[in-house]
């Protein structure tokens, strides 16, 4: 790995946080952007590299790798002294780190992704959609619970990946979602919970816990349509701003090469103009000195008379 690899990941998505703790850990870390914080275009030109179309993902030289566990172990695998803290001493352990993984990301994650889009106002909300679902989260979590029985940890005997995974999956149900009698029902994964979102390094990332009194409110649901139908209209908005001004601009130019042009033909006409007065007064002086010529040849004519006379 070098320091220009490159990691897209969403906020959006709960599993976002283990690239911010790996990071901690590791000093060569793959940059960071937050594809949330990009525009649709951006967003979109970035998933043409993508193998699946969809984020976290990770540009590694000339390699595109998607889905956060696969992105963890590709660059814990280049890290040999944090692997061992975050994915054991050996296969064995390895192997018990990712099925728990594998658990959370297919049996925790889709259930806990429909409660928020019906309590985040994504969907219409529906309360008997929205208590199945927390049935279902506590049914799965209890599976959980039942192997935290006798262990600390989910899989040696010490925090490891899979244990920070459940922790950052489940931190915002344990906030906004798990009241005192649902809590109850999973005691061991609560303990797991407390234990492992009280390290610093958790905490720096995501903040206190607090524990869950009264379930939270659902948000007013905003259709997409409405939402992508604003964004167009902005964005043809902006357009027309844009062509309007390019418009002002082409007719201000056009409007100055006219005034150009009316004051080049002003100037023309003037000379012209000059010109042709010049010669009319020409004209005028060659008459009167035509006038003038004939006086004086009439004064000759007469004079000569004259002299014819007086002999």
């Amino acid at each position: 790995m070098s320091q220009f690899d490159t990691l897209f990941y969403d906020e959006n998505n709960s599993t976002f946080p283990i690239f911010l703790l790996l990071s901690k850990y590791i000093e060569n870390f793959p940059k960071l952007i937050n594809v949330s914080k990009l525009s649709n275009k951006k967003k979109k030109e970035i998933l043409n590299f993508s193998p699946t179309k969809n984020f976290p993902l990770l540009n590694s030289g000339e390699i595109f790798i998607n889905g956060t566990i696969p992105i963890v172990n590709y660059i814990l695998n280049n890290h040999e002294s944090v692997k061992e803290i975050f994915l054991g001493k050996n296969i064995k352990n390895f192997a018990i780190v990712e099925s728990w993984c594998n658990f959370i990301n297919n049996n925790v994650i889709p259930i806990t992704i429909e409660i928020f889009n019906n309590l985040h106002g994504k969907k219409p909300f529906n309360e008997n959609i929205l208590e199945t679902s927390i049935n279902d989260l506590i049914a799965q979590l209890s599976i959980i619970n039942e192997n935290l029985k006798f262990k600390t940890f989910l899989s040696d005997h010490s925090i490891q990946l899979a244990d920070f995974y459940l922790t950052f999956v489940i931190f915002d149900c344990y906030k906004d979602v798990l009241t005192k009698d649902l809590r109850e029902k999973i005691p061991n994964v609560i303990r797991h919970f407390k234990f492992v979102s009280a390290n610093e390094f958790v905490k720096s990332i995501l903040g206190e816990a607090k524990e869950c009194n009264e379930r939270k409110k659902p948000d007013p649901y905003v259709e997409k349509k409405k939402e992508e139908k604003k964004e167009k209209n902005e964005g043809e908005k902006k357009k027309e701003k844009k062509e309007k001004k390019g418009g002002e601009e082409n007719k201000e130019k056009q409007g100055k090469k006219e005034k150009k042009e009316k004051k080049g033909e002003g100037n023309e006409n003037k000379e012209k103009k000059g010109k042709k007065e010049k010669k009319e007064e020409k004209k005028e002086e060659k008459k009167e000195e035509k006038k003038e010529e004939k006086k004086e040849e009439k004064k000759e004519e007469k004079k000569e008379e004259e002299k014819k006379e007086e002999k």
